[in-house]
């Protein structure tokens, strides 16, 4: 999958228990459809040395480039919903 936008959101970077650098970022889509606009925002992870390098050149604005794999989470409450 191909994301093009601008970073909303810049997280700090941090470490799992194994160490490995993680960082979460926020982009910001732009969609035009019948002459309305829309933003959508998608949460984008990084690991490994991406992670720390994206954290030293990301700030909030910077346009974004982004390649990778979309994965889709489900998030089940205590009832189970």
């Amino acid at each position: 999958m191909e994301l093009c936008g601008k970073a909303s959101r810049v997280g700090r970077l941090a470490y799992t228990p194994g160490g490995e650098p993680i960082l979460e970022v926020t982009v910001a889509v732009n969609q035009r459809m019948l002459g309305k606009q829309n933003v959508g925002y998608f949460t984008v992870m990084f690991s490994g040395e991406l992670a720390e390098t994206a954290s030293r050149k990301l700030a909030i604005g910077r346009t974004v480039h982004i390649v990778g794999e979309l994965w889709n989470r489900v998030y089940v409450n205590r009832k189970g919903a």
